[in-house]
């Protein structure tokens, strides 16, 4: 159910339908995972509707594992080889090894070793050598020259007397070779490193591999590692190599989007997870790209997560993008509805009107759409009815309240009150922007009348160290240069002393700098704890004073009033400034605000922005590597320089020593020539 829509700039676009019988019980539904899991009842034996059902739960479902099971199901009922196809690529997207070595196993050819090879390797890669040796066994009875297959059997049985120059051997021969044949040698060695239980040669190998030849499969081993080991800083290098190689847009998007949602759900750097996410879907938008794979999967987790933080309303600069753009119906449908859901306080009436119009469009008789005309109208006492999200998160019964204070907001006007239609403010954010920042008009003033720092809202790793030495990782829904408000479950004393660790987020989606803090818990709000730092260091302060810039551009502009430089020495040197609650309501709401009124030549023009600003960074990004091969060639020359002075001492040292045999031989020899002549003076002076 690929439908070609022809070519949007220089790239052809594909989208994804869903069948007719799965979209109308989708939009007569409320909770569309829910829907999908009523209709394999409907499945029977039908291949073509399991197929059109696995696209459904792909489409919609982040984690895809029953779309691999619907796949699968599609392919045993009916031989549809597009659905292996699919149920391959997703199952080593996943990293399902196991499900690998299975399809290689059940639907290999008779009599052919290579589809034994492939399940024998997968299972290595799964950690099950047990489950590798039947296969290795037949693949080598069927082919009893391959190589690969014997020496992977013996180091299996442990045959093989010296395990390292065994891998060694597989490293020699990958130097002797071309590079694709040379990246099979070296992960090989490094599936014969595992084996033997060398698991630092295995990772050497491995990434040796991958740098030999960018293969996803090897790539997905590696990053299996890293989220094993919980490196944010090999992660982040990791991730970055790969995005650096992406060939187009269309790859670095994926990459984003593969990566955010990897770490999302293996729950390892979940702030980052989000960032990523978000930038992956900005710069699709703003490059005019519809072929995002795992739309709504995405829309899915940033809307799980923004409600766990509750900081929905977050989301509602980039609904303001998606519903712009000519995606299937099916997405438009979900991202219209979102919209709507996520803002029943109306804080962008002009994004939820077009939301509107997009729902009423498709589904006249969705309650979304009739409850935002209610509440256009105004009618007294007529109040939005009550409608469940598509998606529910986790660990929540229902959407969490919606801050009153989480739209930005602009300065409080001291002129006349304008009649009319509000104005409406561009609000534009650079690609990997990942929030707005959080204010209201009671920003700088507390309740006991101390200043207050004003909240950046962004997903932020954090590590809290507790007494005792344990530790545990968390992520920071909102944060400024006073504390924190950590989102966690766990159950914490207020006023326990802990340390911090902060992931700050720099300017580019893959960038991030760890600093950290000695802090207090002051207050439990919610689901979370506001935490006050304790003699902040001035780095973090303005780091976090930077972010801020960053994250609202309106505000960092000069007259805006920002995180300014004395601000943050003010709070540097005060560091016990208390710490607000963001969820709570301010005692005056502030009056709704329009955030985004895009036209297409705004779009053409932030498209132009976007690919700028990747130029520039490109361009940065190759002055500092020069930097680096500048500083890496002036080492080498130091270091020969040195050794070509060790060299000349040593030289030095042995032609004195040379010169000094040599004297010691003409000794020698002086000696011998007496010694010679006293024998023969002796013989010839003797009677005979």
């Amino acid at each position: 159910m690929v439908e070609t829509l022809g070519t949007l700039g220089d790239t052809s676009r594909r989208m994804t339908r869903l069948a007719g019988w799965i979209r109308a019980s989708l939009w007569s539904s409320t909770h569309w995972p829910s829907a999908l899991e009523t209709l394999t009842a409907q499945i029977a034996s039908d291949a073509s509707r399991a197929f059109d059902l696995a696209q459904a739960f792909e489409l919609i479902e982040p984690d895809r594992k029953r779309a691999l099971a619907m796949h699968r199901l599609a392919w045993r009922l009916g031989g549809n080889v597009d659905a292996l196809t699919r149920a391959n690529a997703i199952a080593r997207d996943l990293g399902a090894h196991d499900v690998v070595a299975e399809l290689a196993a059940e639907h290999g050819p008779a009599g052919d070793p290579a589809p034994l090879v492939t399940a024998a390797l997968a299972w290595l890669d799964a950690g099950s050598p047990q489950h590798a040796e039947s296969h290795l066994v037949r693949a080598a009875e069927l082919d009893p020259r391959d190589e690969i297959v014997k020496s992977a059997l013996a180091m299996i049985r442990r045959e093989s007397r010296d395990p390292q120059r065994d891998i060694a051997t597989w490293v020699a021969r990958a130097a002797r070779v071309g590079s694709k044949d040379s990246s099979a040698y070296l992960l090989h060695a490094a599936r014969l490193a595992r084996l033997a239980g060398f698991e630092t040669i295995y990772a050497r190998h491995l990434t040796a591999a991958w740098l030999a030849n960018a293969d996803e499969s090897t790539a997905k081993l590696i990053e299996q590692r890293l989220i094993e080991e919980r490196n944010a800083d090999a992660l982040l290098a990791f991730y970055r190599g790969r995005l650096e190689s992406a060939s187009d847009d269309a790859r670095w998007v994926e990459t984003m989007r593969s990566a955010g949602t990897t770490l999302m759900m293996h729950n390892v750097q979940r702030g980052l997870a989000n960032r990523l996410l978000r930038s992956c879907l900005e710069v699709a938008y703003r490059a005019g790209m519809i072929d995002v794979p795992g739309h709504l999967a995405t829309w899915h987790l940033l809307v799980e997560h923004a409600r766990e933080m509750r900081s929905t309303d977050q989301l509602l600069p980039l609904i303001s993008e998606a519903i712009l753009l000519p995606y299937s119906d099916e997405e438009r449908f979900y991202v219209g509805r979102m919209g709507l859901e996520i803002d029943q306080a109306g804080r962008d009436p002009q994004t939820a009107r077009r939301c509107a119009a997009v729902v009423a469009e498709l589904n006249r008789n969705d309650p979304t759409g009739h409850g935002f005309a209610v509440r256009d109208r105004g009618e007294p006492g007529a109040d939005a009815p009550e409608v469940s999200v598509l998606f529910k998160p986790r660990g929540l019964v229902g959407p969490p309240p919606v801050s009153a204070s989480a739209v930005p907001t602009g300065p409080t006007p001291t002129g006349p009150t304008p009649t009319g239609p509000s104005p409406t403010v561009k609000n534009e954010f650079p690609p990997g922007a990942e929030a707005s920042v959080r204010s209201s008009s009671s920003e700088n003033a507390h309740e006991h009348g101390v200043q207050r720092a004003r909240r950046i809202v962004v997903p932020v790793d954090v590590e809290l160290h507790v007494p005792g030495g344990a530790s545990f990782a968390a992520v920071v829904r909102d944060l400024s240069v006073s504390g924190v408000f950590v989102v966690v479950d766990r159950d914490l004393e207020i006023g326990t002393s802990v340390t911090l660790e902060l992931h700050i987020p720099g300017s580019e989606p893959l960038s991030q700098s760890i600093y950290h803090s000695a802090a207090r818990i002051a207050r439990r709000a919610g689901n979370g704890y506001g935490v006050v730092f304790v003699a902040p260091d001035a780095k973090l302060l303005r780091a976090i004073a930077a972010l801020g810039e960053r994250c609202d551009p309106v505000r960092g502009a000069p007259g805006a009033n920002p995180v300014s430089s004395e601000r943050v020495d003010r709070v540097f040197a005060q560091s016990q400034m208390p710490l607000e609650d963001s969820s709570r309501a301010p005692a005056a709401a502030p009056a709704p605000r329009t955030l985004v009124n895009v036209t297409e030549s705004e779009l053409a023009l932030r498209r132009q922005i976007s690919m700028l600003q990747r130029k520039l960074a490109d361009a940065q990004r190759d002055l500092a590597n020069k930097d680096e091969e500048l500083a890496t060639e002036v080492e080498k020359r130091t270091a020969l320089a040195a050794a070509a002075k060790a060299i000349g001492t040593q030289v030095e040292r042995q032609t004195a020593a040379t010169k000094a045999a040599q004297a010691r031989n003409d000794e020698l020899t002086a000696e011998l020539d007496e010694l010679r002549a006293a024998y023969e003076r002796a013989t010839s002076s003797s009677p005979r």
